[in-house]
């Protein structure tokens, strides 16, 4: 069963509204599907629009945890990430 992803456009008054942690401009180096969900896709950073913490001007591996990947990344596309930070609880 595929899941369907809302769309969302990356507007000021989204950025806004939202408050994210992190903004950044990247490209998709690759994608791997672990066990329970998570997701680590591997970016190659080009620019950091916002952050609360350091992030280096290289590869990164991002972690998320989810059932469905929206949208839909592929190897070698360029992405402006929003997210939240992810914290222990």
């Amino acid at each position: 069963e595929r899941c369907r992803c809302k769309k969302t456009k990356p507007t000021l008054s989204t950025y806004l509204a939202k408050n994210y942690s992190y903004i950044i401009h990247a490209k998709v180096k690759s994608i791997e599907r672990g066990s329970c969900n998570e997701i680590t896709t591997v970016v190659e950073v080009k620019d950091i629009l916002k952050s609360s913490t350091p992030i280096p001007l290289s590869q990164v591996p991002l972690l998320t945890n989810s059932s469905c990947q929206c949208p839909p990344l592929q190897p070698k596309q360029d992405l402006l990430i929003m997210c939240y930070e992810w914290r222990s609880r």
